[in-house]
Order: C-alpha cells, then sequence, then structure tokens
C-alpha cells in the first residue's frame, strides 16, 4: 500500500498486523507525527518504508521492518530497538528531533538489544550516541549496527558513544563513520 498523509497529521493507532507486504508513506510536504497516546506496531514480516516524507517513530520498536529512502524517520530523543526490529537507511536521514523553529536537532539516543538492528547502506544515520548490547536469551546473536554505505553521525564525543556491550557488534563495511 501507499499512503499520502499530507501536511501535519497525526496518527494514534497504526497497526500492521504479521504477516508479508509494506505500506510506503509518500510524499514531499507530508508529516505524519505521533499523537500523545500513539501505538505504532509493525508485525513480523512486514515492513513501514518512508519514501519523501518525515515520518515520527515510538520510543521503543521490538518487530517488523522500518525503511527510509528518502525523506526522514524522525526518532524521539530516547530510542530503544528490541526483538527483532530492523531499521534500513537506504537513503534520507534517520534519527533525531526538531527545534521550536522546525530546524534539526538530532539528539536520538539509540539503544539496541537482543536482535535488532540498525543497517545504513546510504543515507544518514545521525544520532547523539548509541549503545549495542548482546542478546538477553541465551544463543541469540545480539544487536547489530552494521554500515555498508551511506554515514552513521555520533555527535557525543564523550562516554556515551559505544559500538559493543556484552556482545553487541559494530560492522562497518564500506560507510562513513563520523
Amino acid at each position: 500500500w501507499t499512503v499520502e498523509p499530507g501536511a501535519n497529521r497525526y496518527y494514534g493507532l497504526l497497526v500492521l498486523d504479521e504477516g508479508t507486504g509494506s505500506v510506503t508513506f509518500v510524499g514531499e510536504t507530508s508529516n505524519l507525527k505521533r499523537s500523545t497516546s500513539a501505538v505504532l506496531t509493525v508485525g513480523s514480516g512486514r515492513e513501514l518504508i518512508v519514501d519523501g516524507c518525515v515520518f515520527n517513530i515510538a520510543t521503543a520498536l521490538t518487530t517488523g521492518s522500518y525503511r527510509v529512502r528518502s525523506g526522514w524517520i524522525k526518532a524521539a530523543q530516547t530510542v530503544s530497538l528490541g526483538g527483532s526490529c530492523c531499521i534500513h537507511v537506504d537513503g534520507g536521514v534517520f534519527g533525531g528531533s526538531t527545534n521550536s523553529e522546525g530546524v534539526p536537532t538530532f539528539s536520538t539516543d539509540l539503544s539496541i538489544r537482543n536482535n535488532a538492528s540498525l543497517i545504513v547502506s546510504g543515507g544518514l544515520a545521525h544520532l547523539h550516541s548509541y549503545k549495542v548490547y548482546g542478546s538477553d536469551e541465551p544463543g541469540e546473536r545480539g544487536g547489530l549496527i552494521r554500515l555498508t554505505g551511506g554515514t552513521l553521525q555520533n555527535d557525543d564525543g564523550f562516554a556515551s558513544y559505544r559500538t559493543q556491550i556484552e556482545g553487541g557488534r559494530f560492522e562497518n563495511l564500506g560507510g562513513t563513520v563520523l
């Protein structure tokens, strides 16, 4: 499915049940914001794609796939990826927030646990800090950040920059780390 939400729209309950297929959000002037009581669920096997618009995500994601081709997947100040959740950055931007004038401030702290991953093949993953943890479950591989292209920019030059914690993985296979 393809959805063009329009400018400054809010979502409250957005659920893509387990299954196959994707929903693509488009529109250069589209900005899909979270309401104060928003629930965002992307079930296993489903993919939410952002292609040319701004889409605000939840603070904790555990299933499904999120992909930004162009536009911006805007994240809260603190975001936790867990379970089997995967965020793909093929183009555009993942992370950050804006100030009252709408200027990007990019202040997202990202935590990746269990089998969750951030895969950057193009575009920009712009974060304040990130932490990649091993799995809470015995025998599971742990969190992953993989760069095959694009840029991972970390704005915290101090203690919050971490690549691996107890089995988490960071793989740079051709991207740029700033």
